[in-house]
């Protein structure tokens, strides 16, 4: 198995070479960028809404992982919205204007009868992140035409993170809530009992995902 394996890599080397001479040799880093993020996608395909029910909280985490070592998101860090649920925001460097732009991906509510909504801001353009228009042509209508593919990629694939960030810390509030029911069975557990063990799940589950956003891809700059 161990041959057969060494046996693909070798192939993907090969064809991963010839692809990456063909492409501009003074711009390496966005030729890195594509084969990578390529490779991302076959391995990953299918990925958009994670169900925690589908996998164990840690397959999660390895997705979320591999989102921040693709190397083109840096800062990345998540938030608990006002509204539930998960923020996140991160910057990339738009590789032909060489701008550092600001992404983020947040809850918004317009009147406290609302229902809260994702919604994206490239810089200072905001626009909802759902049933739109995937190419977001008034998202990144400030950004110069030969960036937006750059962008339009970064944002989706921070989108994607934070619904990853979503399943794993549903998962792992479930696991506490198991946790919790089953003492039940033997003895009474106070509700403020059961809460902080909920709270203090999820609050060590941002925790531990900001540690792996801070390690592949940097501090938040203030």
């Amino acid at each position: 198995m161990v041959a057969e394996l060494a046996a693909q890599l070798t192939a993907i080397h090969e064809v991963a070479e010839s692809i990456f001479r063909d492409l501009d040799p003074a711009d390496q880093d966005t030729a890195f960028e594509l084969l990578n993020t390529v490779a991302y996608m076959v391995m990953n395909a299918g990925v958009d809404e994670p169900n925690p029910s589908t996998r164990p909280w840690f397959e999660w985490a390895d997705q979320f992982s591999a989102h921040c070592r693709l190397g083109f998101l840096a800062g990345v860090m998540l938030e608990e919205s006002p509204f539930g649920n998960l923020n996140i925001r991160a910057t990339t460097l738009n590789p032909v204007t060489r701008a550092i732009t600001d992404l983020q991906i947040y809850w918004k509510q317009d009147d406290e009868d609302d229902t809260a909504e994702h919604w994206l801001s490239v810089g200072t353009a905001t626009g909802p992140a759902h049933d739109v228009d995937p190419e977001y042509p008034e998202l990144l209508a400030g950004v110069p035409e030969a960036g937006r593919e750059h962008i339009r990629h970064a944002i989706t694939h921070l989108h994607e993170m934070v619904h990853l960030a979503g399943a794993i810390l549903e998962a792992r509030a479930q696991e506490a809530i198991d946790f919790v029911d089953a003492r039940k069975e033997v003895e009474a557990v106070p509700d403020d009992v059961q809460y902080e063990m909920i709270r203090s799940t999820i609050n060590d589950a941002i925790a531990g995902l900001n540690g792996t956003a801070r390690l592949y891809t940097g501090a938040m700059r203030s």
